[in-house]
């Protein structure tokens, strides 16, 4: 079966990511068509031997692009189409095709929550955005959400019709991450893998570490990079914290760090769609503390795999993590550690591929 997918670029976000091993697992022949410019993740998918195409797409020119999908929908008698960034271009073209060619499945793929699709308040033409969104997910053959967080907030907020939602986690290689239970460093080494926005809410954390430098025991490595880097950096001075926080960047080697890791802490402002970097910590055999967020407490059995707090409390984060840190070699951590990565199995990216395969090929029965 042939399926197209759409996306904006092909950089170094999850939703590339995740495109991208399903690339390598799916059994479907798969086009991938990046609507405005390629990047990391397009060339390693093109290394790999997947079928890449970059656009080059622009407000100058939206026909040319649109021109050559029709041209490749005929020439590979394409089955199904689904788009997967939250792109209004890549929405209207999704309508188009639906239109163009009656016969083609379309997929509109919610990778977050309504309100993040929609875009923020200062974004120009927002109520276009909004209206090519919310037309394109009620035309959809199929919505794929990725939690149940966000199939209610696409019923809340865009009036989708609950029997047209597929729900489908986020799954990940746990194969390339090892489950290691050793003893805690000195110092505790805590990490954070992700975006640097305000919106993932690494200032709540930094605040949080602020609260307790009276431990001598904690490290805390910064993976990522994002617009909010440098508000981080000035707070991370503020609060007398520079030598004990390190900014590493955008690194490719993720696993190698959460092998070097003890504790991994997530704690976003906003409702979290899902969070695939909280399973691989979690297949990695690491301690995870989490905001109770959006689609997190999907995954995250507080007390028994890892710890909830209050979204956007400090001094609660706080006080968990000192708890964690002056307890992490207790049997109990260990325990809970080990429940980690037996429930981070659930989240595999062969039961991903598994289902997002059957869903394309209308198997599914949810």
């Amino acid at each position: 079966m042939s399926v197209l997918h759409l996306l904006a670029s092909g950089g170094t976000g999850g939703i590339e990511s995740l495109v991208k091993d399903y690339g390598v697992y799916s059994q479907n022949d798969n086009y991938f068509l990046f609507l405005w410019n390629g990047g990391i993740t397009a060339e390693e998918m093109k290394a790999a031997g997947m079928q890449v195409l970059v656009l080059g797409a622009s407000k100058k020119d939206l026909i040319g692009p649109w021109n050559r999908i029709c041209a490749l929908c005929k020439e590979h008698n394409i089955h199904t189409v689904v788009v997967h960034h939250a792109s209004p271009v890549a929405h209207l073209y999704l309508l188009l095709l639906k239109k163009k060619f009656p016969g083609i499945q379309t997929v509109a793929y919610a990778h977050g929550v309504a309100e993040n699709m929609r875009g923020g308040a200062k974004k120009r033409g927002l109520k276009l955005r909004r209206f090519f969104i919310r037309q394109s997910l009620k035309k959809a053959d199929r919505v794929i959400a990725i939690s149940h967080a966000v199939r209610k907030s696409l019923i809340r907020y865009y009036g989708i019709p609950e029997e047209s939602i597929v729900v489908i986690y986020n799954g990940t290689d746990c194969q390339k991450i090892k489950a290691d239970f050793h003893p805690g460093h000195s110092p505790i080494q805590i990490v954070y893998v992700g975006r640097l926005i305000e919106q993932k809410g690494v200032q709540i954390l930094l605040r949080a570490l602020g609260e307790l430098t009276d431990l001598s025991s904690w490290h805390l490595n910064i993976i990522g990079d994002g617009s909010y880097r440098g508000e981080l950096e000035t707070l991370s001075q503020e609060l007398n914290l520079t030598s004990r926080v390190t900014f590493h960047g955008t690194c490719r080697d993720v696993p190698q760090r959460l092998a070097e890791a003890d504790l991994f802490v997530h704690t976003p402002v906003c409702e979290e769609g899902f969070g695939i970097t909280i399973i691989e910590a979690m297949a990695a055999g690491l301690l995870c503390i989490c905001a109770q967020s959006g689609a997190i407490p999907e995954i995250i059995d507080s007390g028994v795999d890892g710890y909830l707090v209050e979204k956007g409390n400090v001094q609660e984060l706080a006080d968990k993590l000192r708890f964690c840190i002056e307890n992490y070699d207790t049997e109990n951590t260990v325990a809970m550690r080990q429940a980690a990565v037996k429930k981070a199995r659930h989240f595999s990216i062969e039961m991903f591929v598994q289902q997002l395969d059957g869903v394309l090929k209308g198997n599914s029965e949810d």
